[in-house]
């Protein structure tokens, strides 16, 4: 593993793009969200690599991709937790059996999305005790509306952004091999209050929370004393736990097609590369040595042309 250090020197970036690993063995690997930019880049990244890969997702892989994934598990779009959970579970187990396989190697939650929080009314809440019985009706008929929009916004940001990572994370309990890996998604935004995208910053910032709380469940884990007593009682039930690694990527700009669009004028060089994501997971897929101690969290960002991973938690 290599270690790299930022311009001013204050924070320890490290990349394990130089390791490489020609070893012939066979790996299968759950992608979710494997339709999307991301996801169909760690897809394709992997499959090159001559590693099976699982998708998972609400949408079908375009078929002007130009590769076939190995199995794929259809999700419902918009469904609650319980039932993502549920058709995960069946849908690993459905493509195991068909592959012959005995068990993932890896599950990568590249799932996500995002939504600004609404508008709010037009009228403030100090504007009300000036306004007539029928304003006043029509005021509250607005601010229902917006209630509405409000809470559709954030459940949205956790259908997209968490739930999937915690059907996941039920999923690496019971159906990868020993020694294997989970890598979720989140976001550096979370990592402080997020002003005009609460629902965003709720999902990203459980997630973290998910890969540190599943981290630290894990034989791999580097927490305190007390919380690694905790997750020894907890792998006495769940010994499939032992020897995960759950790791968490925080990008802060992933350069895709959807983010171009929605912000053509930015300086799309200072945006992370789906490619340069693929390939530091598929690292970590063939060389388990080099993975960050599970439960980490890693900031990811462009830097002097490639991109550099910072641990941060």
């Amino acid at each position: 593993m290599s270690l790299q250090c930022s311009p001013d020197q204050s924070s320890r970036y490290f990349s394990t793009l130089e390791e490489d690993d020609d070893d012939d063995l066979s790996r299968t690997v759950l992608v979710l969200g494997s339709s999307g930019a991301l996801g169909s880049s760690v897809a394709s990244h992997l499959l090159q690599r001559g590693i099976s890969v699982i998708g998972a997702d609400v949408l079908e892989l375009p078929s002007d991709f130009g590769y076939e994934l190995d199995g794929f598990i259809a999700l419902q779009p918009n469904g609650d937790l319980k039932r993502l959970t549920k058709d995960l579970a069946r849908g690993i187990h459905l493509a195991l059996e068909s592959e012959k396989q005995g068990g993932l190697d890896a599950i990568i939650c590249a799932n996500g999305g995002w939504q600004r929080d609404p508008s709010p009314p037009s009228q403030q809440p100090s504007m009300r005790n000036s306004l007539d019985i029928a304003d006043a009706d029509e005021w509250q008929h607005e601010i229902e509306k917006c209630a509405l929009e409000y809470a559709s916004v954030a459940e949205s940001m956790m259908h997209m952004n968490l739930y999937p990572c915690v059907a996941a994370a039920f999923a690496a309990q019971h159906y990868l091999n020993p020694g294997s890996l989970m890598v979720a998604i989140g976001a550096t935004a979370a990592l402080s209050p997020t002003p005009g995208m609460l629902g965003y910053g709720l999902a990203k910032a459980a997630t973290h929370h998910l890969v540190r709380t599943l981290g630290a469940s894990t034989g791999k884990s580097l927490d305190s004393k007390s919380i690694r007593k905790i997750g020894r009682s907890v792998r006495r039930q769940l010994p499939a736990l032992d020897e995960l690694s759950v790791v968490g990527i925080l990008p802060t700009t992933i350069d895709t097609p959807m983010n171009r669009k929605s912000n053509p004028k930015a300086n799309f060089e200072e945006w992370t590369k789906p490619a340069d994501i693929a390939r530091e997971i598929r690292s970590w897929i063939e060389n388990a040595h080099l993975r960050p101690h599970s439960g980490s969290l890693l900031k990811v960002h462009p830097f002097d042309g490639r991109a550099v991973f910072e641990l941060v938690r």
